[in-house]
Formats: C-alpha cells, sequence, structure tokens
C-alpha cells in the first residue's frame, strides 16, 4: 500500500519531535551532521533508507527504513577519536563550501546509491550536497574525504541501543 504525502509529512513531523526528545534526554545540544543514504536494487526489489544524525557531542541517532515500513531509532555513541577526525575532515575539506551532485563511487548494474549531506555550521549556517552513483561528474577529493571520515565514524560507533520503534 502506497503512502499518502500527508501520512508522510505525519510521519517526518514526528520523526522529528521523537529525534529532538531523544538528543535532549542524553543530554546533546548541536547537531554537526545528517546522512541520508538511499539504497535501491533493481535486482532484487528492495528499497533502504539510513538517515544518521550526528550531534557534536558524539551521540548518532539512525533511522532505518526498509521498503517504506519496517524500521528502526537506534541510538550509538561516536568515539572521540572519531569525532575529532571527523571534525578535522570537515573543516579541512571546507564542508561548508562542497556543492555536490557528484559520483561518490562506480556505477553498479541494477543498484543505485544517493546520499544527501548535510553540514550544521555555526550561527545557523548549513550546507546540504548529493553524492551518489548516478551522476557524471566524479567527487573531488574533498568531497570522498569527508564522505569517507562520516562513514567511518558512523561503522565504528559504540553501544548501539534501539531507541525505539518509528512512528
Amino acid at each position: 500500500m502506497r503512502k499518502s504525502r500527508f501520512s508522510i509529512s505525519i510521519q517526518v513531523a514526528l520523526l522529528q519531535a521523537l529525534l529532538v526528545s531523544v538528543a535532549a534526554a542524553h543530554g546533546a545540544t548541536s547537531l554537526l551532521i545528517r546522512y541520508n543514504r538511499e539504497v535501491v536494487s533493481g535486482l532484487f526489489g528492495t528499497h533502504s533508507i539510513v538517515d544518521s544524525f550526528v550531534f557534536a557531542d558524539g551521540l548518532v541517532i539512525e533511522k532505518v527504513t526498509s521498503e517504506g515500513e519496517a524500521c528502526q531509532l537506534i541510538r550509538k555513541e561516536a568515539t572521540a577519536e572519531r569525532l575529532a577526525n571527523l571534525k578535522a575532515t570537515l573543516s579541512a575539506n571546507r564542508v561548508g563550501f562542497q556543492e555536490g551532485n557528484c559520483l561518490i563511487a562506480e556505477p553498479i548494474d541494477n543498484f543505485a546509491v544517493q546520499t544527501n549531506v548535510t553540514w550544521f555550521g555555526r550561527l545557523g549556517r548549513q550546507n546540504s550536497y548529493l553524492t551518489g552513483n548516478g551522476f557524471a561528474e566524479p567527487c573531488a577529493a574533498d568531497a570522498l574525504a569527508i564522505d569517507s571520515a562520516i562513514g567511518t565514524l558512523l561503522a565504528q560507533s559504540t553501544n548501539p541501543q534501539i531507541a525505539r520503534a518509528c512512528p
């Protein structure tokens, strides 16, 4: 069954409220990165989204959705070393000026990946850009370094806990 736009809007609003609630309960105050990765496999007919939120104090919250239905909200903690590495990489590679719309990895038949990276800076500054395997222009080395640092932090975050089922 396909969900209406209204239904999806309500779910997004509920998720945002839940994220703020979970983050506030753990003392997180400042969102650093939102890393939204969408994967579509034509071969297996699957569609999944992992929406990761990395806070400046190391809190990581991930919303995992598969086929628009089954989902979980997971809380993890970034190690101090990985968080420091991410912050240094974001600064050195000028995340606030990335333009994106670039090829992050070679396309694979029947397999599409697109990532929306949103950085949140001081005084309300933010920048969003897209990467994926469906673009013609390859990403510059700085965008690749940022993607690698985010991926490493997410993969090596510790103490995963399912916070609750998604709305």
